[in-house]
């Protein structure tokens, strides 16, 4: 796997520096108009006045820093991206985040993270990475988070902004790149602004279009759809759900109809994500008060209290039974020095480390796994409920840092690292089949191919071939994929 990243690596893909320049003239020429209109707003001189915290707090909004991630929370910008590996899995021990916020505030902190944001500093990076041929090379580290998935690096491919400046419903996504593509060419801000949307939003939704196909081929995408959720109901034996998947029922609607106890049908569009937000959310013990933060934002917490219950004991009651399974066997064996088994999945110690031996025949390591004792969540200061725990060191932004375990992490990368392995498998196959890749992107591999009539189709076919282990635990695969001349969403 590791000589097939450096092959990877080595290939690079294509960037379109033309395009880059005209977005970068853009977002020169359109932020000064926005720079304006900051100072108007809050009459300081720059965006990077230390004086913006005690004017946001003399409008009744305390932040305790302006750090991007900071303001993206506040701003309720749930797709801001800051690690290549985000994790779902949650001890309910998150805040529930923020009232609404006055208007003039909320431009302000939009205008300083929109000006100065990492998205926005990608065009000049583009630029820096690429060799004399336009291609960026080295951009993914091979295992470069736990559970062994790729890191990106230089560019950043793995954090591309999902964007602001969407399409109308009717029309399709290659005619909608098309058009903000050629108007981002002109390099005219107000040109982007009045044909496609406000031009640094356009700029930053429109990243992902710099990378090309070389001359006379075409990019060759595929994403494994839900692959984490379909995995984690694969593990706990959900196997009712995951019938549904593999028929290709909408489950999103199976789970809005149980939260809203009736029938929803697709043209329902708030009350589906609802049930997607579930699905795709709450299998690795993500609690109540994230939910809402996250995904229900203007939902009451009874409403969100609600979904959490309908998941965990009504849609998929086993999942839960997993978590508990996952954190008795890894808790067992540091505490007893003896393997456990749970779910497919061993758990012993090997010199520094708990292993955990997957079904794909893997392992997941975990360094320095130690025995402590936890006062669990749920209890109160008269009578705390403490329970035998443990807890592991891991790398995190250079530093270890000691990571407390627990049922929903352990599924997490359990559902991860196997995601992973059945990305690994189908990259083999590409290569095999004329499918060469230059890119990988969490669940997605994107392939630089000579340009045939069914290449979305082999690759579909390639991505839905499951392994023997993946067959042995029933996991439903499906993959989205597509062929075309610049990359997209």
């Amino acid at each position: 796997v590791w000589l097939l990243d450096q092959r990877i690596n080595e290939r690079g893909f294509k960037i379109d520096l033309g395009l880059v320049d005209s977005m970068a003239k853009i977002v020169d020429e359109a932020t000064v108009p926005m720079l304006a209109e900051f100072t108007a707003i809050t009459g300081l001189p720059k965006l990077g006045s230390p004086k913006l915290l005690p004017w946001c707090a003399a409008r009744g909004v305390s932040l305790p820093n302006l750090q991007k991630e900071t303001i993206a929370t506040i701003l309720k910008e749930e797709d801001h991206v800051t690690e290549d590996y985000e994790s779902l899995a949650d001890e309910e021990t998150v805040s529930e985040g923020t009232e609404e916020l006055p208007e003039n505030v909320r431009r302000a902190l939009h205008i300083k993270q929109l000006v100065g944001s990492a998205s926005v500093k990608k065009l000049p990076r583009a630029k820096a990475c690429v060799s004399s041929d336009n291609r960026v090379r080295g951009s993914l580290q091979y295992h470069g988070a736990g559970p062994g998935l790729w890191a990106g690096r230089l560019l950043q491919p793995h954090n591309f902004p999902r964007g602001t400046i969407t399409a109308a419903e009717a029309e399709g996504k290659d005619d909608f790149v098309a058009r903000k593509v050629e108007a981002l060419q002109t390099g005219d801000w107000k040109h982007v602004e009045e044909t496609i949307g406000p031009a640094v939003e356009t700029v930053v939704s429109s990243l992902r279009h710099i990378i090309v196909p070389s001359l006379g081929r075409e990019l060759v995408v595929g994403d494994f759809a839900g692959i984490q959720a379909r995995i984690a109901l694969a593990a706990s034996g959900q196997h009712d759900k995951t019938a549904l998947m593999a028929a290709g029922a909408d489950v999103y609607l199976d789970m809005a109809s149980a939260i809203f106890k009736r029938p929803v049908v697709k043209a329902e569009t708030e009350a589906r994500q609802y049930g997607k937000n579930s699905v795709l959310g709450l299998g690795f013990q993500m609690g109540w008060k994230t939910f809402k933060r996250r995904y229900a934002r203007n939902q009451t917490d009874e409403f969100c209290e609600g979904v959490v219950h309908t998941y965990r004991y009504e849609w998929a009651p086993k999942v839960p039974k997993l978590w508990y399974g996952l954190d008795a066997a890894a808790r067992d064996t540091v505490w007893e020095r003896t393997p456990h088994e749970a779910y497919g999945v061993l758990y012993q110690l090997e010199d520094n480390w708990l292993t955990a031996h997957l079904p794909s025949g893997r392992k997941l390591h975990y360094f320095n796994p130690q025995q402590i004792r936890k006062v669990m969540p749920w209890s109160n200061s008269d009578a705390p409920d403490v329970r035998r725990a443990w807890k592991y060191q891991a790398m995190k932004q250079g530093v270890f840092k000691s990571i407390d375990a627990f049922g929903g992490l352990l599924t997490e990368n359990l559902a991860s690292a196997l995601a992973r392995d059945l990305l690994v498998a189908a990259m083999f196959k590409c290569e095999k089949h004329g499918l060469p890749i230059v890119l990988t992107v969490h669940d997605e591999i994107i392939c630089d191919a000579e340009k045939r009539v069914d290449n979305a189709t082999v690759l579909r076919q390639i991505m839905e071939d499951s392994p023997p282990w993946a067959k042995a635990m029933q996991i439903p695969l499906a993959a989205e994929t597509w062929a075309g001349q610049r990359y997209r969403k």
